[in-house]
Order: C-alpha cells, then structure tokens, then sequence
C-alpha cells in the first residue's frame, strides 16, 4: 500500500501534470498569462504584490505541488523553446537554496520565502492603523513595533542555530531527520518576551550532517542576511501569535501597550492572514 501511495504522489509531482493543466488553460483562454505558483497562500499575496505594482495584467493562477515540480516544468519549457514561453511565468521561494538557475520567465524571491518580506514592522503597522483602530495614536503604535522589533529580534536569535541546521542540510544535500512543525515544539511567544522550548537545537533539528564541512556552512550562514536566514514558516508562526496576544491586549483597553488608547467597542478577533500581510 505503501508503495502504491508512494507512486501517486510521484506521478501527481510530475512536470507533466502542470503541462497538461497548461495546455487546458490556453485552450480555453487563449490571451490570459498563466502564473504558477508553489502553494496555494502564494496566490492571495502575489496578488496583492502585483495589484499595487506597475504591472496589470489578466493571469489565470495555478497551484504546483512544489518548487522541484515548477523548476521540471519550467525546464522542459525551455529546452523545447516551447512559444508557451510567451505566456507561461514560474514563481518560486529561495529556501536555503543557492540561486535559482537562471531559466526564462522564471522569478525567485530574494528571501527565504514569502513569509519572510511579509512579517514585518510595516505590515504590524497597517494592522495597527486598521484592525487596531489606533490610526490616531501615533505614540502608542512606535511604543507596539518598538516592542514587536524587540520580541521578534530575540525569537530569531533564539532560533538562529536550529536554522543554521536546516540551512547546512540543504546546502550539503543531507537528511533532516526531524524538524519542529508547530510553533509550540520549538518556542513560546509571550507579548513581552520569548522562551525557547531548548538549549541545544540538535534536539528540535535532527540532520544526519557527517562529512559536511560545517565551519564553511557556518561562514556561508552567518553572511546571509536575515530575509535568507530564517525559515519564512517559522517567522510566520512567530508573527501571527505574537499579533494574536498583542489583539488580546487592545480588547482590554487602557492597559499595557494601549494604556492611552481607548477601549475597543465589538472587538472580535484580528484575522491575520498572508493576503492581508502583504
């Protein structure tokens, strides 16, 4: 059974199924752009990038079961110098990888993912202007991001060694035997401060590194920039809870962060999405 499932899912990861849904679409709209895209949270912010951007126009969105899936499609586009060429855009996260190879219509990020241009002080602003109600209260939103920059900078200093580990096994094509998936595997999020769930990241990242020179790994690292640093995943899990604590706080009114903003009147909850980040 093991095996069958196993070739399902090969098959279903072929760049040969995104030739076929392609090949549909242009059948059926045969002026529209085809986009295509890693996932389905890529579609909603791409949009929202491409709205306020120069560029307008018609595009039909197609979701990929993955990077290695558009790269073989992509590939196969240019080796055949297909006129598809014309129409047909990849769009790609960096990862822990090198440069994406330079193929044509091909865009890759200059981050480790989206989520890590997303999860910022400016978007923490733009809710606070919005959901937050706080768009006249200019001192009490610099004294929230001042402590947002604070909060987000030790979560990623404490987390700094357990992507160093991920980054060193993609770079050395090793195995990761385990990584944390959830937030609360790896970090609890408080609204003043951050508590690491560990002292050694080997123990939250298992990677079978042997024979991989790590002090060249570690160079290449530590060179990086924090947009390629991080896991855009974790950043995300990061921001969304510290966000969701920091609502909590602007429901109490006159209190905290907020102590001179008034109360807010039918709070809800506060909806953080990627579409809404970017």
């Amino acid at each position: 059974m093991g095996e069958l499932v196993d070739g399902m899912r090969n098959e279903r990861d072929r760049p040969a199924v995104l030739a076929h849904t392609v090949l549909r679409i242009r059948s059926e709209s045969p002026d529209a752009y085809v986009f295509i895209f890693e996932g389905v949270e890529d579609v909603g912010v791409y949009e929202q990038w491409l709205r306020a951007s120069a560029l307008q126009v018609k595009y039909e969105p197609v979701l990929a079961a993955g990077k290695k899936q558009i790269l073989g499609y992509m590939r196969s586009l240019c080796k055949s110098s297909s006129q598809l060429l014309m129409h047909v855009y990849g769009f790609v996260d960096r990862d822990f990888d090198l440069e994406v190879e330079d193929l044509s219509n091909l865009h890759d990020l200059c981050a480790h993912s989206f989520e890590s241009l997303i999860c910022s002080a400016p978007a923490l602003e733009s809710l606070l202007m919005d959901e937050f109600k706080c768009s006249a209260y200019p001192s009490a939103r610099k004294e929230v991001i001042s402590k947002f920059e604070k909060v987000f900078a030790e979560a990623k200093s404490a987390m700094l060694d357990m992507n160093f580990l991920l980054f060193a096994s993609q770079r050395s094509g090793s195995t990761v035997i385990k990584k944390p998936e959830k937030l609360s595997h790896f970090m609890t999020v408080n609204l003043y401060d951050i508590q690491p769930k560990f002292t050694d990241a080997t123990s939250v990242v298992l990677v079978d590194l042997k024979g991989a020179n790590l002090a060249a790994l570690r160079a290449e690292f530590d060179s990086l920039d924090d947009l390629m640093k991080f896991r855009g995943k974790y950043l995300y899990m990061i921001f969304k809870k510290w966000v969701d604590l920091l609502f909590i706080e602007r429901s109490k009114g006159g209190e905290g962060l907020f102590k001179d903003v008034p109360k807010l009147s039918n709070a809800g909850s506060c909806p953080v999405t990627h579409r809404r980040l970017a």
